[in-house]
């Protein structure tokens, strides 16, 4: 991975991973505030209360590069059809492309 970098030299075309004020790590992506309006890399989350913690992010890396292939042990997956009862599907999972 990376070396952490100023959240000002963040690409704003893509998904990062960036590191909060508090020191915590989200993946996040260039919006719009709708409290203010204002665009940034801004970080909304509630604490175990319910309250919304509003921070700011200060160092960013490049999300790393998804694995090839995506493998499972969950096979099949139930699924519950109105009148019908359930119905099993066997099914696996979609390859990832990069």
């Amino acid at each position: 991975m990376s070396e952490w970098q100023p959240i000002e030299t963040a690409p704003r075309d893509r998904r990062i991973l960036v590191i909060g004020e508090f020191g915590t790590m989200h993946v996040a992506s260039w919006s719009q505030n709708p409290f203010t309006g204002h665009e940034s890399w801004l970080i909304v989350r509630t604490d175990d209360k319910g309250n919304c913690l509003v921070m700011q992010a200060t160092h960013w890396q490049p999300l790393p590069e998804p694995p090839k292939e995506i493998t499972s042990n969950a096979n099949k997956l139930s699924i519950l059809a109105p009148k019908s009862g359930s119905k099993e599907i066997t099914s696996k999972p979609p390859n990832v492309q990069p």
